[in-house]
């Protein structure tokens, strides 16, 4: 339910598999059937530095994108 406190530890995929530890609070919740994909939103209340940074790395870096080779046809 939405104000439910919660321990958080989830995998990400950077250079490596980094690992995200903190707590956070449940600021959103919805439930299946309706219109919208269910699901919950969580804000981060603590987080340990390690975390910040890799949350920091995550938000500011740029996508890797492949090269698209284009040919034009005459």
């Amino acid at each position: 339910p939405k104000g439910t406190k919660v321990r958080l530890r989830f995998t990400v995929m950077l250079d490596k598999i980094e690992t995200i530890e903190g707590e956070g609070e449940v600021v959103r919740v919805v439930k299946p059937g309706g219109k919208q994909k269910s699901g919950m939103g969580i804000v981060f209340t603590k987080l340990t530095q390690y975390s910040k940074e890799l949350i920091e790395q995550i938000i500011t870096r740029k996508p890797k994108r492949k090269a698209v080779i284009l040919s034009s046809k005459k």
